[in-house]
């Protein structure tokens, strides 16, 4: 048998097709079989935790944390998130330069099924409210050093 394909399928999810040997990637005839899978980053990321726990997943600078360590970060993000009401479809500002911790919460925020929406700390305060208000923000994660940037003090 041929090494399967994969394609998009309208509804968003992921079609996987089992074909017969001799059968063109284009036709449809014959007997198939057809898998539904949804896939998500949380998703990869817990399988890839389990499967390969100690092998590297993320470097950063001098950092780097293994999968199985990349994934307790990320759910402990999530979790915090999660109490804050973050939820499943929430669009989630994030204006923070490039570190593990950003990558972190893009992950934690895929988990959760929220919407990342990155922003450019640079950005002046009207360029960085445009983009908020046209991303449809419900929340906004920023890293204080950049607070400057934004115009705003962190209120503790």
């Amino acid at each position: 048998m041929r090494p399967c394909h994969l394609r998009a399928r309208r509804q968003g999810s992921c079609e996987k097709k089992l074909k017969k040997e001799g059968e063109n990637n284009h036709g449809y005839g014959g007997e198939r079989r057809t898998l539904i899978r949804r896939n998500t980053l949380g998703d990869l990321l817990r399988r890839n935790a389990r499967r390969n726990p100690a092998k590297t997943a993320v470097i950063f600078g001098s950092q780097s944390l293994s999968y199985r360590e990349w994934n307790e970060h990320v759910n402990q993000a999530a979790r915090g998130l999660s109490r804050l009401g973050v939820a499943q479809g929430h669009h989630i500002g994030i204006a923070a330069g490039n570190s593990l911790n950003f990558a972190t919460l893009i992950m934690a925020i895929a988990k959760l099924g929220a919407v990342a929406v990155p922003v450019n700390p640079t950005l002046t305060a009207s360029d960085m409210a445009f983009i908020l208000d046209n991303g449809d923000v419900d929340w906004v994660a920023a890293d204080y050093s950049r607070y400057k940037t934004v115009g705003q003090q962190p209120t503790t």
